[in-house]
């Protein structure tokens, strides 16, 4: 009996590494299909990106940088935006042309000033401000 199983033995460990073998190699193929999947993915949303086409709104929701110490100091970055827009198409427009999404988005408006020429009384225009705060690390090349 004891040369029984000894046979039976071999054969249980043989199995064992055999089965402990295709699970192995089983998971390495399960990686590169996730792997090819992510690398497709990726190469769909770039490809999406670039055949993109931009929505004049967003262009015309930043009109224009605003540079002061402060800013550059703190790492944040200011814009004038236009009065109609909101924190959500301020973020959209913001990742459409700089292609990076803001962590924070703070939106003042700013009242004009009085303002005189002569005897001649008037008031500037008011005007939104828009202060986008990215994450660490990031930034963008408008300065």
């Amino acid at each position: 009996m004891g040369l029984f199983n000894k046979k039976k033995k071999d054969i249980d460990e043989k199995e064992v590494k055999e089965a402990s073998t295709d699970f192995v190699l089983k998971e390495k193929e399960e990686e590169k299909k996730q792997a090819e999947a992510s690398e497709e993915k990726a190469a769909f949303q770039m490809k999406k990106m670039a055949s993109r086409k931009y929505n004049v709104k967003e262009y015309a929701a930043l009109l224009r940088p605003i540079i002061t110490e402060k800013s550059v100091v703190s790492g944040t970055y200011l814009f004038e935006v236009a009065k109609n827009v909101n924190k959500i198409d301020i973020k959209k427009a913001f990742y459409n042309i700089y292609g990076i999404m803001p962590k924070k988005v703070n939106v003042v408006v700013q009242q004009g000033k009085q303002v005189r020429y002569g005897r001649v009384a008037g008031k500037r225009k008011d005007w939104k401000k828009a202060i986008v705060i990215l994450k660490k690390g990031e930034k963008i090349d408008t300065y």
